[in-house]
């Protein structure tokens, strides 16, 4: 999960144009990554959750 902060420049960066670099698309790519497997980790917890 805290892979989840290479993200926050992304909250950021769109509200004020200019600011920040633009980003390469492997970087793109590998960073769609973390919300994937947040999403994974999160639905494990609640499977786990459920089943106890």
């Amino acid at each position: 999960m805290r892979e989840a902060e290479r993200l926050s420049r992304f909250a950021v960066e769109p509200r004020y144009p200019g600011f920040g670099r633009p980003v390469a698309d492997a970087e793109y790519q590998e960073l769609l990554e973390v919300p994937r497997e947040a999403v994974r980790w999160a639905e494990q917890r609640v499977a786990d959750l459920l089943r106890s």
